[in-house]
């Protein structure tokens, strides 16, 4: 890797210094039911890195003391983590908007069928990607039959929350943020409401 402290040392760019704490990112580990070629943490099925109970209290200790208004959860995949609902249940019953990075698949994931329900009674905005819109580049990069499963447990995860899509706003209800290459994702997924909503699209119950 190339040093680049020095390049910055000697520059004209202003100074940077931190404003007000808003939310506070953690990941649950490295478990991940997908095996991603482009997965910048390496996560796999075979990875058994996992934050234990004892620390995820002291990011709830930290939370409520450091003035964040979001707890942003990310992995891995976070929902496989045994202490994840606890998470969120605190977070969220403290005050806390939580943001869940999820893979979608992890909702038709056997055991994890009412995660969607769970996800939706605590008003969890579900941030989703997927690498394009195209089944075939998507399917060689996360594994097959990806493309179809996350497009399924986004459809049961819209209609279970509210067929109407609207932008996000600062006091929104439970969001799935949904990202793709191009607005012709509406056109191989069904899914025609996307185009308008491809930034954030928020499924209102």
């Amino acid at each position: 890797m190339h040093a680049t402290l020095p390049l910055l040392a000697d520059s004209d760019f202003p100074a940077l210094s931190r404003g007000k704490l808003d939310a506070v990112q953690v990941n649950l580990g490295y478990r991940c039911n997908q095996r991603c070629l482009h997965c910048h943490v390496n996560a796999s099925p075979d990875r058994t890195e996992s934050m234990d109970r004892d620390t995820i209290d002291q990011v709830l200790a930290y939370l409520s003391t450091s003035g964040a208004s979001t707890l942003d959860i990310t992995g891995g995949a976070p929902e496989l983590n045994p202490h994840f609902r606890y998470l969120v249940e605190r977070a969220t019953t403290s005050g806390k908007q939580v943001i869940d990075r999820c893979n979608l698949t992890i909702l038709l994931e056997p055991g994890h069928e009412d995660l969607a329900a769970f996800l939706a009674t605590h008003r969890v905005e579900v941030v989703a990607s997927l690498p394009c819109y195209l089944e075939d580049n998507v399917d060689r990069q996360r594994g097959k039959g990806v493309f179809g499963t996350s497009i399924r447990a986004l459809r049961r995860s819209t209609t279970r929350r509210g067929r109407h899509c609207r932008r996000r706003s600062k006091n929104s209800r439970p969001t799935i943020t949904a990202t793709y290459s191009t607005i012709s994702a509406s056109r191989s997924t069904g899914c025609s409401r996307w185009p308008t909503c491809r930034s954030s699209a928020s499924a209102a119950r």
